[in-house]
């Protein structure tokens, strides 16, 4: 949580996006831009960023390594109005093979993220408006659209370890507020 960006609309935010090289990373990325925000772009240590020469050259690029407390600290010490958290271990496929990574990735790296901004707010350092995206898969099976209030039921270790990560953002906001 946070209280937000500065505004919904006129002078652009600075918003660290995580996991910045992957798929839907890269589209954020773009789409913040095209609204004329300033991007941080936190990708993994070894990962070159993904993007076009004009992407690359317009946000900033830094090292986020999930599983790395000193790694998350400091691209958690940045001055950001917003955080779109979107890095993780992505692959269903790569969760069932290892659904202890799963979790390590998905709810301890989340948990370590939210916890190093959550302690910002708490000393009033910093106080950004965070997203943390999930996956509908936390949700029971249904024959009809998802809606927030449907039974969590996750079945399987990726969508087990995406409810982690929402449970490290309750309890990190109920914390810290």
């Amino acid at each position: 949580g946070g209280r937000g960006p500065r505004s919904a609309e006129g002078a652009g935010v600075t918003v660290l996006v995580t996991g910045a090289n992957g798929f839907a990373g890269r589209w954020v990325v773009r789409a913040l831009l095209a609204a004329g925000h300033t991007v941080v772009a936190a990708a993994g240590p070894d990962a070159a960023p993904r993007s076009d020469d004009a992407v690359r050259r317009t946000v900033r690029w830094i090292a986020l390594d999930l599983l790395n407390a000193e790694s998350v600290s400091q691209a958690a010490a940045g001055t950001y109005d917003a955080v779109i958290h979107l890095a993780g271990l992505a692959s269903g496929a790569d969760a069932l093979h290892d659904p202890a990574l799963a979790w390590t990735v998905n709810a301890g790296g989340t948990a370590r993220l939210l916890d190093a901004f959550g302690r910002r707010r708490l000393t009033g350092d910093a106080d950004p408006l965070v997203l943390l995206a999930s996956t509908a898969e936390v949700y029971r099976p249904v024959t009809r659209p998802l809606v927030e209030s449907d039974v969590i039921g996750p079945r399987s270790p990726y969508a087990a370890s995406k409810r982690g990560a929402e449970l490290a953002a309750d309890e990190t906001a109920a914390r810290t507020l």
